[in-house]
């Protein structure tokens, strides 16, 4: 993601008079770079039993047209957050949370739930983490498309670290929300009070990871791209390794069980 950010940096210009090129091309190459990287990076991490790319790119792709008919008119038109948000920090916590982080965890959850989540190929825990992150990635690329294209001016190293920040905040949305999924699914007795638990808290992460990612990179009335980019990156690092450690302890709770059901 670092090497992203850098490259976009070079081959755009980051002179005084340089800016990142608002058209639609540039917005889907943008926002699908980091997408792309950090779905492979995930999709690694269920070696056992790989889920099939079709089905995976299939609930990006669901994610991402959610994100773009419902996410982003209902931040814009029905909550009309760009009239209030900045009045007050209180107003931004309620704007990044309580509409951008909640719409897009919603729709995301709808295109694993309504989707794959009915079929035979979500069969393990660790699956709900590998779709949720698939779904909050295709929102995360509809919301920076929509971003380079309606935003001007912006120097080509400060967008890309909002475009690297939005997606690495809704990767750790979606690997929360997913493993509330996976809770759901295999846990029948606490399970819905998991995904209840899941759902609050990556809207909380998908909303306020951008913002802290922000908060860290102003100082002194200027903007520090690299401070901000690495603030995102240990947050989602952290929320990546809890659900690895928790959908680990799973497996082999659902290995043991399989066991002693065959003995």
């Amino acid at each position: 993601m670092a090497a992203f950010v850098a490259l976009v940096a070079l081959t755009l210009g980051n002179g005084p008079s340089a800016s990142l090129p608002t058209s639609v091309g540039m917005g889907l190459l943008l926002a699908l770079v980091p997408a792309a990287i950090w779905l492979v990076f995930v999709y690694r991490q269920d070696r056992l039993e790989p889920e099939p790319w079709g089905v995976v790119l299939g609930v990006f792709a669901l994610g991402g047209l959610l994100g773009h008919a419902v996410v982003i008119p209902g931040s814009r038109l029905l909550f009309d957050v760009g009239q209030w948000r900045h009045a007050s920090i209180l107003g931004e916590i309620v704007a990044s949370i309580g509409v951008d982080g909640t719409l897009a965890i919603l729709v995301a959850y709808l295109a694993v739930r309504y989707s794959v989540y009915l079929t035979d190929e979500f069969d393990e825990p660790v699956d709900g983490i590998v779709y949720g992150v698939a779904a909050c990635l295709g929102v995360a690329t509809a919301l920076n498309v929509h971003f380079v294209v309606d935003t001007g001016g912006v120097l080509p190293l400060a967008g890309a670290t909002h475009i690297a920040n939005t997606a690495a905040g809704l990767v750790a949305a979606g690997a929360i929300l997913g493993f509330g999924l996976g809770k759901s699914r295999f846990d029948r007795k606490r399970g819905s009070v998991w995904l209840t638990l899941a759902f609050l808290l990556a809207a909380i992460v998908g909303g306020g990871v951008e913002r802290l990612a922000l908060a860290a990179g102003v100082r002194h009335a200027s903007f520090h791209p690299w401070s901000s980019l690495a603030v995102a990156l240990a947050i989602v690092g952290v929320v990546l390794l809890g659900c690895h450690v928790l959908t680990a302890r799973m497996r082999r709770q659902t290995l043991a069980g399989g066991q002693a059901g065959a003995d």
